[in-house]
């Protein structure tokens, strides 16, 4: 099974997790390749942060995590950004089940 890194998008795929659902859409950035749609499992993930915050203004996570909760919201959400995971550059990482969420 491949495994991605979360170049964008750690606050949705958490808000998704919290929600139950376990097979999400994404897209796909492979260098040298033009981004693609793939469905992918959260347990395919990994996260470069350790915590998500539910207080930080920024990401306005208790709505997220609602939005998320509803199909109609899904579809306003934008999608979540991947790549390969261990590609140079990227900050060591997590698997997205062991992010925590703080006050």
């Amino acid at each position: 099974m491949n495994e991605y890194y979360i170049e964008s998008g750690v606050h949705r795929a958490i808000a998704f997790r919290e929600n139950g659902i376990l097979l999400i859409p994404a897209m796909l950035f492979m260098p040298g390749s033009s981004p693609r749609q793939i469905w992918v499992r959260l347990e395919q993930l990994h996260s470069y942060r350790v915590t998500v915050s539910r207080s930080d203004p920024r990401h306005a996570y208790p709505q997220l995590e609602q939005a998320l909760g509803t199909a109609p919201g899904r579809m306003r959400v934008p999608m979540i950004h991947l790549q390969p995971l261990g590609l140079p550059g990227q900050p060591p990482t997590i698997p997205l089940d062991q992010v925590v969420i703080v006050a």
